[in-house]
């Protein structure tokens, strides 16, 4: 196999991706599916598209990877839970990966979902309800109502809204990622960590080293990741820089300065494959002769 794991390795990389807008998140994935091409690698790269990256990869230079990429467009709830479904019913193996680009997306998206199933309301209209009736019942209380009170909760909804979101989301997300047997990469979105705004003392810790950037998705998807790196643009180059990856920290040490990767042209030598499979996580890549 041209593209070939880590000399011993027995289990599939998990890697979350993040990063602002246009500083080349997808292209970590797009490089990836270039090097199976060119390498002339097993395997297909399923892709869930919420981000129009698929379309826009087509478009730019890659129609060569039609064959190669199995595209699945995620546009709502119900296009994720029919992506999932058939890309679990493909059982994909060690030679293949699945992409979620993004997995911001589906984050806030069951939001909306579960509004319009549970309260029969677009979200939209749900929000604006809410923060009326609350408002309503804080009025009735300063005027001396004590017995005036909103069913609904200052942040929209309730605990057990959320609970019940928060089990639907993970029914979605955990095959995709902790379950599946073939590589992963999910793509995401960032938010600045801010202790002011409710981060955590161990959040500020962790994201420090990364630009205090955490990726936008699922407080708990992050456990499911060995790797969690975030993609920027500070100048002419992209560059990686490391959040976590758990049992190479010492090669990063070694081979990055400060945590921080250049990332170059991935078609002169460079790119996600060559300079993080191969340099920090072991990969090879080797011509079929």
């Amino acid at each position: 196999m041209p593209l070939l794991m880590p000399e011993g390795a027995r289990a599939p990389e998990r890697l979350l991706i993040y990063g602002g807008p246009g500083v080349g998140k997808s292209s970590c994935w797009i490089d990836i599916a270039q090097k199976m091409e060119e390498y002339r690698s097993p395997g297909k790269v399923y892709v869930l598209d919420t981000d129009n990256a698929v379309e826009a990869m087509f478009g730019a230079g890659y129609a060569h990877l039609e064959e190669r990429v199995v595209w699945f467009p995620c546009y709502d709830w119900p296009s994720l839970t029919k992506a999932q479904k058939e890309v679990m019913e493909t059982r994909p193996t060690i030679d293949d990966w699945v992409v979620i680009d993004m997995m911001s997306f589906p984050y806030t998206e069951i939001r909306r979902y579960y509004t319009e199933m549970v309260y029969g309301q677009n979200l939209e209209e749900y929000l604006l309800e809410t923060a009326r009736l609350i408002n309503m019942a804080k009025a009735a209380k300063e005027a001396g109502d004590k017995s005036s009170r909103s069913e609904r909760e200052f942040g929209d909804w309730s605990g057990r809204d959320w609970d019940h979101m928060n089990k639907i989301y993970l029914a979605w997300e955990v095959p995709l990622t902790l379950r599946m047997p073939a590589n992963v990469v999910a793509v995401a979105e960032e938010r600045e960590v801010d202790s002011a705004r409710g981060a955590s003392a161990d959040q500020v810790k962790r994201y420090k080293r990364a630009g205090s950037h955490k990726p936008y998705v699922n407080k708990t998807a992050e456990h499911r990741f060995r790797t969690v790196i975030r993609v920027t643009n500070p100048g002419s180059s992209r560059e990686l820089v490391l959040a976590k990856d758990r049992y190479r920290e010492e090669v990063w040490d070694e081979t990055a300065s400060r945590g921080i990767i250049d990332l170059g042209d991935m078609h002169e030598d460079g790119g996600f494959v060559r300079r993080y499979l191969v340099d920090i996580a072991g990969w090879r890549l080797r011509r079929r002769g």
